[in-house]
């Protein structure tokens, strides 16, 4: 998936702040392990959030990337459930930055 935010409507924010918020369902095949979260232009400050809750997936981690004053991000973990990743809004993120979460199936019983 590609995420692109453009357009006349927001040409009255060029040079200034925003903030740019999305939530991002996905079916992917069963043998299939990864999600990848890139960020290709300049930001200041994020927050992801992995949430598995409702899945059929264990074993969850994350392999972060990103370039700036803060290439750990703060991670919150809650067990069985999510991973947060966070940057504070004062914290330029760079360029070819992200994140890749990594799982294992559930066994059916």
């Amino acid at each position: 998936y590609e995420v692109w935010c453009g357009g006349n409507a927001l040409k009255e924010r060029i040079n200034q702040n925003a903030k740019i918020e999305f939530e991002l369902v996905s079916k992917k095949p069963k043998r299939s392990n990864t999600f990848s979260i890139y960020l290709l232009y300049p930001t200041r400050g994020l927050n992801i959030s992995f949430d598995y809750s409702q899945t059929n997936i264990q074993n969850v981690r994350d392999v972060a990337f990103f370039a700036g004053r803060t290439p750990y991000p703060q991670r919150v973990w809650e067990e069985g459930k999510s991973i947060t990743l966070q940057i504070d809004d004062k914290e330029w993120i760079f360029p070819n930055s992200g994140v890749t979460f990594i799982w294992n199936l559930a066994k059916s019983p």
